[in-house]
């Protein structure tokens, strides 16, 4: 039978499923039978997939596997991938790093630069890694270095990469902690009259 025609009704099977966990392993049927038959954009398309089906799960099991082949597809095939695609992801896999005790403190810095680097290449600069490295040091309580990047995050272009409620509604929490109440509620107000979503 037609390799194709299977992984439609393993997608259609996984529609049916109501736990996560269940669609997760159906998906991974899927993705075994793309990877036996060399079909990189059924293996690329189905990884995104299980990421964002895990996504909703309490496990990281093929979020780490999944994410390092679309990394390493996009990177040898940039004709058939487009980066963009991984970008909004690297956060989560970012913070999934951060979270996960099985990751070195030098391999979560090594991620960090990946990250920088495919966002320059694609002319987002930094704002979104600044909006990650802040919240990196508010979850800390490292409040002077999360306020440092707070403000580079304001010397960047707003863009695409980046949410604008998100980032506004981090700064609300951040002056809310170090007790400036004056400052969080002017940016309250700011949110709440351009209606932010």
């Amino acid at each position: 039978m037609d390799y194709n025609l299977e992984i439609q009704k393993l997608l259609v099977k996984k529609e049916s499923l109501k736990q996560a966990d269940d669609r997760v392993k159906v998906l991974k049927e899927a993705i075994n039978l793309a990877d036996t038959h060399n079909d990189l954009e059924w293996g690329y398309d189905l990884r995104l997939d299980i990421m964002d089906e895990e996504y909703y799960t309490a496990r990281f099991e093929e979020r780490f596997a999944a994410f390092a082949w679309l990394l390493e597809a996009c990177d040898q095939h940039p004709d058939l991938f487009d980066e963009y695609d991984l970008l909004w992801r690297y956060r989560w896999m970012l913070h999934a790093a951060r979270m996960n005790a099985n990751i070195s403190v030098e391999q979560i810095l090594n991620i960090n630069n990946d990250f920088k680097t495919r966002l320059q290449r694609k002319g987002y600069g930094l704002r979104a890694f600044y909006n990650d490295e802040f919240r990196r040091f508010y979850v800390q309580n490292s409040m002077d270095e999360a306020k440092d990047f707070l403000d580079l995050r304001e010397k960047e272009k707003v863009n695409d990469m980046v949410c604008k409620a998100c980032e506004l509604t981090d700064s609300i929490d951040y002056y809310l902690r170090t007790n400036d109440i004056d400052k969080a509620l002017a940016i309250y107000n700011d949110l709440m009259s351009k209606k932010y979503e």
